[in-house]
């Protein structure tokens, strides 16, 4: 026995199982109990045969569990005439079998609703009725759907049946045939179920003979011996006289031998001529495995109906009553999983209250799954009893803080993206108030405050108001247009006072021996006992520059050549500018970098502590350096609200 017909047995003997239970599932067990419009009889006839509808859903289970092997199995089979139509009639025979093993949720639920005290009490003696006529009606619609799945799958069956010479081509069209009168009767039940009731005997007469003939002719033939898909003999032509020129160069076999010339075997009888008898068909077991697009394929059909019927459960649940059961089952999946992103969640006094009080009212098997065990129950317990015996000790060690410093403290941070904690340091020791820089860095870490250059980053209110005035980069001043304005200062390194001289586009040697002119102008008082002037060696200072202040009797010294750091006092201070003011906002033109510029030299002179000076600006103001009684700090906006000034309120 060939391999082929083994296989057309086996999936003959799947056939008439599956025919058997399917039978037995609809012929005797549906047609026993179920009374379509009459409620109390399907009840008293579920309440009379229990056991028989049991065995019912186990057959109609089996039936879908065999049918998926028939179909794997015909699949293999019929898998040679016609890749496409072997996979879609796979595809169906899946979407099928998950219709019916689904559909049997309806009817083992109306056993229970039928059969079950507590649903019977809860639902009432004619509600109960009415539920399991419900569930039986959605049971019968359930397989009028697989039925029609059923029909398709026969459809291209009966193809492959027809276009292999394994089987006979008139079976082949009456398998359509009888898919057709599936999809009509079916179709027409569902339209019409007086019309569909009425022509049942004749819609499922073509479809009934059909399968039986293919059960038959599975067990009993097989299938044909010849091929499926049969090549035509292949046929071998008189070899051609080899020309003499071709001999020499082109028919030399390995060894010099040419190949016109090699000597012929002498045919024995047991040899066959190759057009005689034809070689016997045999099909390639590796063609008959299904694709792995095959497989996803009938997954995701299969994963969509189980949605599609869970969705319609949940309706269902909604439509008799049960949201709150609906609810509760959610509650519990979130549960679950917010157990698998946390092993142990944080849980509150609130929280402990609650739960220990509901845990001492329910019974321990109502309490599994709960996030709490006995034993937490019990070290709460514990915990609180020491809590209520425990007295207070009273706190050893330095003061806290007054918390009115602390909020100063963290507004001053907050409104201050660019000030670390020795700025606020210097700021407070500005307002009197006599607190450790180390205690400010402690507050600032305690309420999860970064450091200054973790947190310079400017707010939205911050930039909208200083679009006005934005100004951003280094010694030079680039525009939003791209236009460079240089700015020229001067810095006492012994105060730290800043002296502005001007900005301009074009620094030449004229411009810069004329800002020189207007310092010695506004500021002779102040650089009076300056004694050395210290310049890098840029060509804008020309000797008329530095005349100037040799003759208010200063030394020019020169820095090398590019070396910054020798001129490190200005340096520094560009770099504080750059900081705390222009990296901050967008400069447009020559009239908004000057006020902006002017007015941050104002606040450095006269505001801005110095570490170098114990914690003061450089034109500090004589005030009492102690703290208020009553705290009330005014705050006070600057460079377009960039900057920040604090004093106390008068």
């Amino acid at each position: 026995m060939t391999p082929a017909k083994q296989e057309a047995r086996r999936a003959g003997l799947l056939y008439l199982t599956v025919a058997i239970l399917g039978g037995f599932a609809h012929l005797v067990v549906r047609a026993t109990v179920y009374e379509p419009g009459d409620s109390t009889a399907t009840t008293a006839n579920v309440l009379a045969h229990a056991d028989l509808v049991r065995i019912g859903v186990v057959a109609d289970l089996c039936q879908a569990t065999i049918f998926v092997f028939l179909g794997m199995t015909l699949h293999r089979l019929l898998r040679p005439v016609n890749k496409d139509a072997a996979s879609a009639m796979m595809i169906l025979v899946a979407i099928a079998a998950t219709i019916i093993c689904l559909n049997m949720v309806f009817q083992f639920t109306g056993l229970l609703v039928a059969t079950e005290a507590p649903y019977t009490e809860a639902f009432g003696a004619d509600g109960a009725d009415a539920m399991v006529l419900l569930l039986f009606d959605l049971q019968h619609y359930g397989y009028l759907i697989a039925q029609i799945f059923f029909g398709l799958w026969l459809i291209p069956l009966g193809y492959l049946t027809h276009r292999s010479e394994s089987f006979p081509k008139a079976l082949g069209l009456l398998l359509v045939v009888g898919g057709v009168c599936y999809l009509a009767g079916t179709l027409t039940e569902f339209l019409s179920p007086e019309l569909g009731k009425q022509i049942e005997a004749f819609i499922y007469t073509p479809p009934t003979i059909a399968e039986l003939w293919m059960i038959g002719y599975l067990l009993v033939k097989g299938t044909k011996t010849s091929p499926t898909n049969k090549q035509p003999p292949a046929r071998h032509p008189e070899p051609r006289p080899i020309p003499t020129s071709m001999k020499k160069d082109h028919c030399l076999e390995a060894g010099g031998i040419p190949r016109a010339a090699a000597p012929k075997r002498p045919s024995t009888s047991r040899q066959l001529d190759a057009n005689a008898v034809r070689p016997l068909w045999v099909p390639d077991i590796r063609s008959w495995a299904l694709t792995r697009h095959d497989v996803l394929r009938s997954s995701c059909l299969v994963y969509r109906i189980l949605y599609r019927l869970l969705a319609a459960l949940a309706r269902l649940a909604v439509c008799l009553g049960r949201s709150k059961d609906l609810e509760i089952i959610v509650l519990r999946h979130q549960l679950m999983v917010l157990r698998r992103q946390d092993d142990r969640p944080q849980l509150n006094d609130d929280d402990r209250t609650l739960l220990g009080a509901i845990a001492a009212a329910l019974p321990r098997p109502r309490r599994a799954g709960w996030l709490v065990t006995p034993d937490t129950l019990l070290r709460w317990h514990r915990r609180r009893i020491a809590r209520h015996w425990t007295h207070p000790s009273r706190e050893r060690g330095r003061p806290s803080t007054a918390r009115e410093i602390r909020r100063l403290i963290i507004d001053m941070a907050t409104n201050n993206p660019t000030w670390g904690y020795r700025r606020i340091h210097g700021e407070l020791t500005g307002l009197g108030h006599r607190v450790g820089a180390s205690t400010v860095w402690r507050i600032l870490k305690r309420h999860d405050i970064d450091p200054a250059p973790h947190r310079t980053v400017i707010t939205w209110s911050q930039f909208l108001r200083s679009q006005a005035a934005v100004a951003c980069d280094f010694a030079t001043i680039d525009t939003a247009v791209l236009r460079r304005y240089y700015l020229l200062f001067f810095i006492d390194v012994t105060t730290r006072e800043v002296f502005f001289a001007g900005i301009t586009a074009n620094p030449t040697g004229a411009w810069t021996t004329q800002a020189a002119r207007n310092l010695f102008l506004g500021h002779t008082d102040r650089l009076a006992d300056a004694g050395a002037l210290v310049r890098d060696r840029g060509s804008q200072f020309i000797n008329a520059f530095d005349e100037i202040f040799r003759t208010e009797g200063m030394k020019i010294l020169k820095t090398p050549v590019r070396t910054p750091v020798a001129n490190a006092f200005a340096e520094r201070w560009i770099g504080t500018l750059r900081r705390e003011l222009l990296d901050r906002t967008i400069i447009w033109n020559q009239r908004q970098v000057e006020r902006i510029v002017a007015d941050y030299i104002d606040h450095y002179n006269v505001h801005r502590p110095h570490r170098s000076l114990d914690q003061r600006p450089p034109q500090a103001v004589e005030a009492t350096r102690d703290a208020p009684q009553q705290l009330r700090v005014v705050r006070t906006s600057r460079c377009d609200g960039l900057i920040n000034e604090y004093q106390n309120a008068a």
